[in-house]
């Protein structure tokens, strides 16, 4: 064997044993964080109950916090819905601080995204687009996280006939759920 083969060999080497590294600081990591086992809700005491649509034009009534940006399903929505609330990524950051809660960052659902591979007891509440229509009722699952990109945030989102978990860089605006880490 030749210098040349023993220095490709050993930088090989070097190269597998941080990916190794890397993926145990990964897994200690994810052995550390855990989503908690219900979607974030505040109390929708007061607010304004309003009427809407859903993306196919039914009717659905909900109700809105004061400042606008917190959405409640009330009826007109699949049963498992009805008490689900929305946020825009501003209410999250200020709601889930308030409750003195994590939502994950956008490095944190890449950890849990691949070393859970579930969310417990998962809600698929759909979202709530800026133009106020409500989009994939009972088919979407979509989660804030609290990273920001720019004007917009990430969240990540799933649908009922998909495994794979889709993450994607939005409008601060639209209302989806809110998954917080356990302390």
């Amino acid at each position: 064997m030749d210098n040349k083969e023993i220095f490709r060999l050993i930088e090989e080497n070097e190269s597998n044993l941080r990916k190794i590294k890397s993926l145990m600081e990964a897994e200690e990591i994810s052995q550390n964080l855990q989503l908690e086992d219900h979607n974030f809700k505040i109390d929708s005491t007061g607010w304004n109950q309003l009427v809407g649509k859903d993306g196919e034009g039914n009717k659905i009534i909900y109700l809105e916090n004061p400042e606008k940006d917190v959405w409640e399903y009330v009826s007109g929505v699949p049963k498992e819905l009805i008490g689900e609330q929305l946020f825009a990524f501003p209410a999250t950051m200020r709601e889930t601080k308030r409750s003195e809660k994590q939502v994950p960052t956008n490095p944190e659902w890449d950890i849990l995204a691949k070393t859970k591979g579930d969310i417990p007891n998962l809600v698929f509440a759909g979202y709530r687009d800026t133009n106020g229509t409500f989009f994939y009722l009972s088919s979407g699952a979509f989660f804030w996280s609290s990273s920001i990109s720019g004007s917009t945030a990430w969240y990540r989102y799933l649908y009922s006939s998909n495994s794979a978990v889709f993450r994607i860089a939005y409008n601060q605006a639209h209302g989806v759920s809110i998954r917080c880490l356990e302390n």
